[in-house]
């Protein structure tokens, strides 16, 4: 696994990829290491490093499938699917993720942003408010508030 983080933030997708199919092998019982992957790897679509998104859709899509139940997984999958601009797949991740942890500002706040940029103004208020009533002093989650408040015609506000 370190041998996989390592070579992904080098940019050596490669070997990267390589080295979390050999861990994978060597612990097939381990959910975690989709898990690592995915979160890796989205990291490195973050950053715009190529030919990591394909990568990273399919270990997020794998991490989901082994942890369904893990707000965690479903973050993750959901921050990689807005990362390639599936807005669909990343709203109802990301949903999913708040879910299973509404205490989690973070959480709520990328759901927000994820439905926002989906269309659906009203989830995106919900998501928006929650994450700014767990997170009172979190200015982008403001701002998108403001936003969709403003696309909503100022039906709500921070």
């Amino acid at each position: 696994l370190l041998s996989a983080r390592t070579a992904a933030m080098r940019g050596e997708i490669t070997a990267s990829l390589d080295a979390f199919e050999r861990a994978q092998a060597l612990r097939p019982w381990d959910a975690d290491i989709a898990l690592i992957a995915t979160e890796t790897l989205g990291g490195v679509v973050e950053v715009g490093l190529a030919g990591a998104s394909d990568p990273a859709e399919a270990w997020a899509s794998r991490a989901v499938v082994q942890l369904p139940a893990s707000s965690r997984a479903l973050f993750a999958a959901g921050m990689v699917a807005s990362l390639r601009g599936d807005d669909a797949a990343a709203e109802d991740l990301l949903a999913r993720a708040a879910e299973l942890s509404p205490a989690d500002p973070r959480i709520h706040h990328e759901a927000g942003v994820a439905a926002l940029r989906a269309g659906d103004l009203d989830l995106a208020r919900v998501h928006l408010e929650r994450a700014l009533a767990l997170a009172p002093d979190s200015q982008p989650t403001a701002s998108a508030l403001r936003d969709v408040c403003a696309r909503l015609g100022g039906a709500c506000g921070p």
